[in-house]
């Protein structure tokens, strides 16, 4: 999955999940997105991530997976609230490191997988000017969750 410049990337974008996520593939348009120096810090905080100067934490990338343009996807993908997402394996990679402050374009793509049933997650970070800077994997298993209460 290639990552394209500011020209294709536009700040908002939403994609619209097909009807029948059970074994869909969805591309979803690259974002702008930001290294804010009080979201760095306060990711940090809540994460006990060190703190390197001017740097930001290898796994602050998957904060964006719950911006208004991607997060209403991947819950759509995964099948609404009758579904439980575990967390099944993530992994992260890296070109160069990611700057506080800078601007980089996000672009996202969703695989869902019937057997069993999951939902893989690849994003590509890149800079403005096209540039890879790292790659995000994330593997969701989905449980559904039973419709009655427990005693």
């Amino acid at each position: 999955m290639a990552a394209g410049g500011l020209a294709e990337a536009r700040e908002g974008d939403v994609a619209r999940a097909p009807a029948d996520a059970s074994a869909a593939r969805l591309c979803l348009p690259p974002i702008i997105v930001r290294t804010e120096a009080d979201a760095v810090a306060k990711f940090r905080r809540e994460t006990g991530a060190p703190a390197i100067e001017g740097l930001v934490p290898l796994t602050f990338p998957f904060c964006w997976l719950t911006l208004p343009a991607i997060r209403p996807m991947i819950r759509e993908m995964i099948g609404g609230d009758d579904v439980l997402p575990v967390h099944e394996a993530q992994s992260f990679s890296y070109e160069r490191s990611l700057e506080i402050d800078s601007d980089y374009v996000f672009a996202v793509e969703l695989r869902r997988e019937a057997n069993p049933p999951r939902l893989n997650l690849d994003a590509a970070i890149s800079t403005p000017q096209g540039e890879i800077c790292g790659r995000l994997e994330t593997v969701l298993r989905l449980v559904p969750i039973a419709s009655g209460s427990a005693p």
